[in-house]
């Protein structure tokens, strides 16, 4: 299985979140292996996938920009302020991109349990995958600006 296939369903998921939620297209720019821990960008959401089936992290990792984007389309308001509301909204997306995935994934090896996603903000985060996982990274364009979906599994 290619990086692209393994990667495709959270895309896909990610795609219909933002078409049904927010009535924005994303654009799949390019898929690539991660190799450092640094976190794309200033924002991320983070989720374990638990111990049953296919235990790793998924991760959303966004600017302050699409953040905004994100919370104004979920809450149906203007957002100004990175608020609890818009973290939620950064949470909600992944759960949301999750439970896309992990039903296109439901009798596969990468069926997955989901947790509580987290959301970090701050600078030159790092977010640590277990060694003996591949962390995939689909990168994703919204209006032209860039942000992430991480899979981290055992492959």
């Amino acid at each position: 299985m290619t990086d692209e296939d393994f990667i495709r369903p959270f895309v896909e998921a990610a795609q219909n979140v933002f078409t049904t939620m927010l009535s924005q297209p994303l654009r799949w720019t390019r898929t690539y292996v991660k190799k450092d821990h640094r976190a794309f960008a200033e924002i991320s959401a983070v989720m374990g996938t638990g111990e049953e089936g296919a235990a790793g992290l998924l991760v959303v990792s966004l600017s302050e920009t699409i953040a905004k984007k994100v919370g104004a389309g979920f809450l149906g308001m203007d957002v100004s302020d990175l608020d609890q509301d818009v973290k939620e909204c950064i949470g909600e997306l992944l759960n949301m991109i999750a439970g896309g995935a992990k039903a296109k994934l439901e009798g596969t090896p990468y069926f997955f349990k989901l947790s509580i996603p987290t959301v970090v903000i701050g600078r030159d985060m790092k977010i640590h995958h277990k060694p003996s996982h591949t962390c995939t990274v689909a990168e994703l364009a919204l209006d032209g600006e860039p942000f992430v979906v991480e899979v981290s599994m055992q492959r």
